[in-house]
């Protein structure tokens, strides 16, 4: 017997469950549905959360159910596609990933780039820096805009969202996607890939 049968969820929770799975699927292009769901479900049998949906579960229309999950869908989403993106350039010469772009994006704003060098912690850190500077330059206006608010700005994806009027949902989407389109280029592989699935700004109508 798994976790799941020896728990208790309402038709309303399974519901929910389907579609914030459905939605992810929808606007994460290489996403699949069952994936998400499965992974919500684990989410759902968590002993914390699971607490937290008996604790709320009369809540008017599970909104705060849904709103967990959808965080939790996007932690998961943003995650797999690092690593189906970091699965395609493995064999890449310039092994940069994830975690050095994000380092070293707030030192592309200075006006002297070279003054970066004694405040990264990044092996050969002047050489990954200049690809980094050189590869955001490539970036379109607002690609570029996007980045400066959260790296140089050092807005939260709330306030992003607040100053672009979209959702904080949309707001962590359009940075992740910009980063990988930045990751691409360093790579030089091409950045269509990155570029197939349309972000949806808004909740579907079908969210519970």
């Amino acid at each position: 017997m798994s976790r799941k049968d020896e728990l208790y969820f309402s038709p309303e929770e399974y519901q929910v469950v389907h579609n914030v799975s459905k939605r992810f699927a929808r606007s994460w292009k290489e996403m699949n549905y069952e994936d998400i769901y499965q992974e919500l479900w684990l989410w759902m049998c968590e002993p914390k959360n699971y607490r937290f949906v008996m604790e709320y579960r009369n809540d008017a229309n599970n909104n705060r159910l849904a709103k967990s999950l959808a965080r939790a869908a996007g932690k998961y989403c943003e995650k797999e596609t690092e690593e189906m993106y970091a699965t395609k350039i493995k064999d890449s010469a310039n092994n940069y990933n994830m975690d050095t772009v994000k380092e070293a994006l707030p030192y592309v704003f200075v006006d002297d780039i070279t003054k970066a060098w004694s405040n990264m912690n990044v092996e050969t850190a002047f050489v990954a820096l200049m690809d980094i500077h050189n590869a955001f330059h490539g970036l379109n206006k607002a690609d570029k805009a996007l980045l400066k608010l959260k790296y140089h700005d050092e807005l939260t994806h709330a306030e992003i969202a607040e100053q672009l009027n979209i959702t904080e949902e949309a707001s962590t989407k359009r940075v992740h996607r910009v980063l990988l389109k930045l990751l691409t280029s360093l790579s030089g592989e091409p950045a269509s890939w990155v570029n197939k699935s349309k972000l949806d700004n808004t909740y579907d109508e079908d969210m519970i």
